[in-house]
This record gives C-alpha cells, structure tokens and sequence, in this order.
C-alpha cells in the first residue's frame, strides 16, 4: 500500500518541518508543487528527499497562484503516480488517522 500527498507551497517554510515529519509518522510520501517560493520552503523541503519526499516541481507563478493550473497538475500527478491513494493536502495542515494507535498507512490498508 502506497499513500501520496501532494502539497502546494509558496513561502511555506513556517510549516514544512511540521508537515513532512507527520506525514512521515504517517507513512505517507509527499510530492510538492512549489509555485516559486522564495523562501526557505524548498530548501528546507529537500532535508526530506532521502526520507518521504518523492519529489518537487516548479509551477510558475505569473505574477499570482493560479489555483487551475495547481489544480489541473494536481489532477494529472494523481493518474501518473504509482499510488494506492492520493491525498490533495496543504502543507499547514496536519493529517492524522482517526485511531491514535495507528498511522494513516495503517488505517487505509
């Protein structure tokens, strides 16, 4: 059984140590679809490329996010990843299963 987020960020450097070691816990892998940060956010998203993040894209911004163009790469990475199960997540939120004693891997097998 294979889960995968997919996040999108822009300046989310506040929040991705937090979100990637819980999906981590979780036994979820993350694919992230970075519109151009310019912060930290993907640096700090590649401490986890040899642990749970599986990869990350550039989206460009053009000025603003342009929420279809996410989302309609969002809705193409759901059909090409070889996943049981894809999550479109945010990266300022965290995901937990609806039992303590188990992860999200755990629940959905």
């Amino acid at each position: 059984m294979r889960i995968i987020a997919v996040l999108t960020t822009y300046n989310e450097a506040p929040f991705v140590k937090a979100c990637m070691e819980n999906y981590e816990k979780q036994g979820v892998e993350v694919y992230v679809l970075d519109n151009e940060s310019t912060d930290e956010t993907v640096d700090l998203l590649n401490e986890f490329r040899q642990r749970n993040l599986i990869g990350v894209e550039t989206v460009p911004r053009k000025g603003a996010k342009d929420w279809k163009q996410m989302l309609m790469r969002k809705e193409r990475l759901f059909d090409q990843l070889s996943a049981d199960w894809c999550m479109h997540a945010d990266i300022d939120e965290i995901r937990i299963p609806s039992n303590s004693g188990t992860t999200l891997l755990e629940e959905v097998k």
